[in-house]
């Protein structure tokens, strides 16, 4: 079953069947619409990495209780930081190829940012709830005590 494409995926195909047909196929070209696509999405990325990193950084000092799991989102997120970097080099490299080579990177670029993309949005899914489940331990701990105390008793008798 043929893999959905995505919006920029549609685009590039769309691109380049619209000028191909009046290429001749001897002629280098540099189709730079097609990689402002794909640059486009690189910024995006990179939009994504600058949120992700405030969210881990935010999980890391808030969540102590779950180090060791954060310390393995890191580590993954360090790895798509590094493919945003090999995706950039590429663009850069792709600037002199020939318009079927430039298309097919163009493409492989494009997969490999909504690769990169996802994963970010994994990672960040997985901080915020490490997040989200700190502070309900927190405010659970703040009813015990104040059930421990009293002071959570004192509703109760006005109601009755």
């Amino acid at each position: 079953m043929p893999k959905p494409q995505t919006p920029l995926q549609s685009l590039v195909l769309l691109l380049a069947a619209a000028t191909l047909s009046s290429i001749p196929s001897n002629i280098k070209i540099q189709y730079l619409s097609l990689g402002i696509g794909c640059t486009f999405h690189l910024n995006c990325l990179r939009d994504e990495v600058t949120m992700t990193t405030d969210i881990l950084v935010r999980a890391r000092a808030e969540c102590v209780r779950d180090h060791h799991d954060l310390s393995e989102k890191w580590r993954q997120f360090l790895q798509v930081k590094l493919s945003a970097s090999k995706i950039q080099s590429r663009l850069l490299k792709a600037a002199g190829m020939e318009w079927v080579l430039y298309l097919q990177e163009m493409w492989a670029i494009a997969e490999s940012l909504d690769k990169s993309e996802h994963e970010l949005r994994e990672i960040q899914k997985s901080a915020l709830l490490a997040i989200e489940a700190q502070c309900q331990r927190k405010l659970a701990g703040e009813i015990t005590q104040s059930v421990a105390t009293g002071t959570g008793t004192e509703t109760s008798d006005k109601d009755t």
